[in-house]
């Protein structure tokens, strides 16, 4: 059970990232590097007009995610547990889930993931506040990045979410997304296979 939550948190974060990089932003109070808040915004649009790509989540406890996204609202995801796989598949508003985990029920289920509308917000409605700084250029991975700290608090459920956003300095995508702003509870979002072709498709439930 405890790794069913740990895997929803994820999934949560994770719906969050792919609505933010939708094709149209709030009107949110930005406070910080203006310029650093553009160049963000045009990262997440860049990443987002891509015909699919590719993202491996890896949480402190070394538990790990694969995910392949297909804009604008096809997701699947694959996570390794200590006792099994859990799958899920999202298109457009449909759901569904597998877990190949010991007591789990066989198949595919589409009512496995309840429906989470406050986790998922239109950012064309979203009220908030944002604030975006510039950090030290660094590289990942032998890929040079420009930095983006982040803090944005939503008007709607007052919860506000940090973390730091690592962008090509050659590609203008995103390379990393570390979620959580404090050392030792963060969990690391890597970005790959930029422009792949993915398909999606909802599977049929049992």
């Amino acid at each position: 059970m405890r790794q069913r939550r740990w895997f929803g948190r994820v999934l949560v974060t994770v719906l969050a990232i792919g609505v933010l990089a939708g094709p149209a932003f709030a009107d949110l109070k930005v406070t910080g590097d203006q310029t650093a808040w553009a160049d963000l915004k045009a990262a997440w649009m860049k990443l987002y007009a891509l015909s699919g790509y590719r993202a491996k989540v890896v949480t402190q406890n070394g538990s790990q995610v694969v995910m392949e996204f297909v804009p604008p609202n096809s997701m699947h995801t694959t996570a390794q547990m200590t006792n099994g796989t859990v799958e899920m598949v999202r298109v457009g508003q449909q759901t569904a889930m597998k877990m190949s985990i010991p007591g789990a029920p066989a198949g595919w289920k589409c009512q496995a993931i309840p429906p989470q509308p406050a986790a998922v917000p239109n950012v064309q409605t979203l009220e908030g506040s944002v604030d975006v700084s510039r950090g030290t250029d660094t590289t990942i991975n032998g890929t040079p990045v420009h930095t983006y700290i982040y803090s944005m608090t939503s008007a709607t459920t007052n919860t506000t979410s940090k973390g730091t956003w690592y962008v090509g300095s050659q590609t203008g995508l995103p390379v990393r997304f570390l979620i959580g702003g404090s050392a030792g509870n963060q969990t690391t979002m890597d970005f790959y296979d930029y422009g792949a072709a993915i398909t999606i498709a909802m599977p049929s439930c049992g």
